[in-house]
C-alpha cells in the first residue's frame, strides 16, 4: 500500500447513523479474523492485514480507537528492545503500522495517545507523521527520521535519539526530559515551550532554531550547532552551557548577567 493510499483512513467523520446489529456484528468477525492475521508466521500476510485495518478505522471513534491500539499493541508485541546492532530499518509491517497511526485522526480520535513507548523503532520512518502527544518514552529511537511531522506535546522523556531526523517538525511543548539527542538535527523544527532538562545534545544540529520558552536546565550542549539561533527566549541556559556550543554573528543569547 502507497503512503497516499492512506491519507484518510483516520480522517473521516466520525458519528454517523447507528448501523445495524448484524454490520456490527460483521464488522467485530472481521476485526477478529486481521487480529489473528497478525500473528501469521507470513510478513505479506501482516502487511495485508495492518492495510485492511487501516480501511476499517474510519468506520465510526470507537473502531478507529479499536484499531489503534489493536496496532500500537502490535507494534511493542513484536519491537521490544533486545540490545544487539542498530538493525537495517523496521519490518515492513511494522513500517506499515507507522504509516497508519500517524494519520491524522477526526473528532475524539485527535484525542488518542498512542502508546509507543519503551519499544525498538531505529531507523524507522516517521516523515510528515501525526503524532501529537504520542508517548516515546524511553524508546530506541536511533536514526529515526521525524522530518516534517506533527509532534506537538509528544513525551520523548529518556528516549534515545541520537542521530535522528527532526527537519520541519512541528514539537511546540514537547518533553525531551533527559533524552539522549547526541548528532540529532532539529534543522527548522519548532522547540518552542519544549523541555530538553537534562538532554543530552552533543554535536547536535540545532541551526535557526527559536528556542521560545524552551526549558534547557543542565542540557549538555557540548559542539552543539546553534549558529543562526535565537535563545533570547530560553529558560535556564547558562554561560558554561553555551561554552562548548558552536555560535556565529546571527546567533541571539540570552542575557546571561
Amino acid at each position: 500500500m502507497k503512503w497516499s493510499d492512506l491519507k484518510g483512513a483516520f480522517g473521516k467523520a466520525a458519528g454517523g447513523a447507528a448501523k445495524p446489529a448484524a454490520a456490527n456484528a460483521g464488522g467485530a468477525a472481521a476485526l477478529d479474523s486481521l487480529r489473528e492475521q497478525l500473528r501469521s508466521p507470513d510478513e505479506n500476510a501482516r502487511v495485508r492485514a495492518v492495510e485492511a485495518l487501516a480501511g476499517m478505522g474510519g468506520e465510526s471513534s470507537e473502531q478507529q480507537r479499536i484499531v489503534l491500539d489493536l496496532l500500537v499493541g502490535f507494534v511493542r508485541d513484536r519491537c521490544p528492545y533486545l540490545g544487539g546492532d542498530e538493525p537495517d530499518a523496521p519490518p515492513r509491517d511494522i513500517q506499515a503500522v507507522i504509516r497508519v497511526v500517524g494519520q491524522p485522526r477526526a473528532d475524539e480520535g485527535d484525542r488518542l495517545v498512542l502508546g509507543l513507548f519503551q519499544v525498538d523503532l531505529r531507523k524507522a520512518d516517521f516523515s510528515e507523521a501525526y503524532l501529537v502527544r504520542a508517548d516515546f518514552s524511553r524508546s530506541h529511537l536511533e536514526s529515526a527520521d521525524f522530518t516534517g511531522s506533527r509532534l506537538e506535546a509528544a513525551n520523548f522523556q529518556e528516549a534515545f535519539l541520537n542521530d535522528a531526523h527532526f527537519m520541519g517538525a512541528a514539537m511546540r511543548g514537547a518533553n525531551l526530559l533527559a533524552a539522549d539527542l547526541d548528532r540529532a538535527n532539529f534543522t527548522g523544527a519548532e522547540l518552542a515551550g519544549a523541555h530538553l532538562q537534562e538532554a543530552s545534545l552533543k554535536d547536535t544540529v540545532l541551526v535557526g532554531v527559536r528556542f521560545d520558552g524552551t526549558v534547557l536546565n543542565r542540557a549538555d550542549l557540548t559542539g552543539a550547532r546553534l549558529e543562526g539561533a535565537n535563545l533570547a527566549g530560553a529558560v535556564g541556559v547558562t554561560r558554561e552551557q553555551l561554552a562548548g556550543a558552536h555560535v556565529d554573528a546571527r546567533t541571539v543569547l540570552p542575557n546571561l548577567d
